[in-house]
């Protein structure tokens, strides 16, 4: 596997380190059982915040009904819902949290409990409250506190939709699974692996959901690395959602080399995203086509634009390969000038010279002096010549790695990818 291709996505890594048992799941179905029975027993009710006040039941800070008014329900929140209900109304969340763990005292509770009921006066408004249905107990858990405008998806139609994606694929041929793992003793992702609660890339809590899939027994063969390893593509997609509006819905499609135990994704390329807030004609936008739209995947219903993305990571993949074999079939270079000229069709001289004269460092013949030995071409006695445009590309993205900026590593890198296509 070659490292110093792509980049390395972290946020499946960073799902990994922090979701605790309960939100790991090893299946889509049991994923969606466990998403579908807790967001079911949920419902949405728009009230004018101004006809509840908080009060104290023993320890827990709840919402209930003002007395002039004729609300049926009375409200525990979540710490995110209570966030949420907080700054909608100015109210410093940060602050009440800290009184209501530094003191026990009745006092304390009550100047709480009244900071609120003055923002409700002088602030309320019509939101809408996500809460358990009215048979599950009493008070009920307030899970979410949204504008009316929010656009709820449910994580279960998601899950659903994915499966079936995955299930229409599965008829095409195609296993998307949760990732295997890199065997760092010998560089090669191995995608046949046991899904376990510590590797699985399936997490949904009571705030979102996240998916990360892969079709890692189909790979494309890129060619050869610089050190003669097979560099090897793999297709893999992410999707996240929030019912409660912690977050957007939002994906992104990509391709890959491998994925490390901490499922960190190296060598990550052709990354292409999307973002929907829940707002008005999300749910249209989403599960409906959309002629009108610029975006090609918001143009297809959503099974549609996940096969839609496969079948272009699919098309990338080959149109790599081929562009890589017609780079690797002439060897065109013959001596150093000839490779500066082609390196300063896409940068300027002097990094020209800079990424030659690494890989000359690297991989050129020393005297017992230490210098390059060279001959009577002034070419470089090596085993790993610059040959073709393939050779060229490999060397100035080994460069590009000892450059501290990331920036403008990043740049030198996309810079890079454009010699394969030069004209010889």
């Amino acid at each position: 596997m070659d490292m110093s291709q792509g980049r390395m996505l972290s946020v499946a890594s960073n799902q990994w380190a922090t979701r605790p048992d309960d939100e790991r799941f090893l299946s889509l179905s049991d994923m969606y059982r466990a998403r579908h029975t807790a967001e079911t027993n949920c419902r949405e009710s728009v009230i004018n915040s101004g006809q509840l006040r908080a009060d104290w039941l023993g320890e827990e800070l709840i919402l209930q009904p003002s007395p002039d008014t004729s609300l049926p329900v009375t409200f525990k929140a979540t710490n995110w819902a209570m966030s949420q209900f907080s700054s909608w109304h100015s109210i410093p969340f940060g602050t009440i949290k800290l009184w209501q763990e530094d003191s026990e005292e009745v006092a304390t509770k009550q100047l709480i409990a009244d900071a609120i009921n003055h923002s409700l006066k002088y602030r309320g408004r019509e939101l809408a409250f996500y809460h358990d249905k009215l048979d599950n107990g009493y008070p009920q858990t307030l899970r979410a506190v949204t504008s009316e405008s929010y656009e709820r998806i449910n994580d279960y139609e998601l899950i659903d939709k994915v499966i079936q994606f995955v299930d229409r694929s599965q008829r095409q041929g195609v296993t998307w699974k949760v990732p295997g793992t890199i065997d760092w003793s010998t560089g090669q992702h191995i995608a046949d692996i046991e899904v376990t609660k510590r590797n699985t890339t399936l997490y949904a809590g009571d705030r979102d959901s996240f998916i990360f899939l892969v079709d890692d027994m189909n790979p494309i063969n890129m060619g050869k690395t610089q050190r003669g390893e097979d560099d090897l593509l793999f297709r893999g997609f992410i999707l996240g959602n929030s019912v409660v509006g912690y977050r957007r819905i939002w994906g992104m499609g990509f391709l890959f080399r491998g994925v490390c135990q901490n499922r960190c994704i190296w060598g990550a390329q052709d990354i292409v995203s999307f973002k929907m807030k829940h707002l008005k004609n999300v749910r249209q936008r989403l599960f409906e086509s959309n002629p009108d739209s610029n975006s090609p995947f918001e143009q297809r219903r959503f099974v549609e634009g996940l096969m839609y993305l496969s079948d272009q990571q699919q098309s990338t993949m080959l149109q790599a390969e081929n562009m890589i074999k017609s780079a690797n079939q002439r060897e065109e270079f013959t001596d150093r000038d000839s490779r500066k000229k082609a390196l300063v069709k896409l940068f300027t001289a002097r990094t020209a010279d800079n990424i030659l004269d690494h890989h000359y460092k690297l991989f050129g013949e020393v005297d017992s002096a230490g210098n390059l030995v060279v001959d009577s071409k002034g070419n470089v006695n090596t085993d790993s010549e610059i040959l073709t445009r393939w050779h060229l590309h490999n060397t100035a993205t080994e460069y590009a790695k000892t450059i501290p900026n990331q920036d403008a590593r990043f740049d030198l890198e996309l810079q890079a990818a454009k010699i394969l296509p030069l004209a010889a």
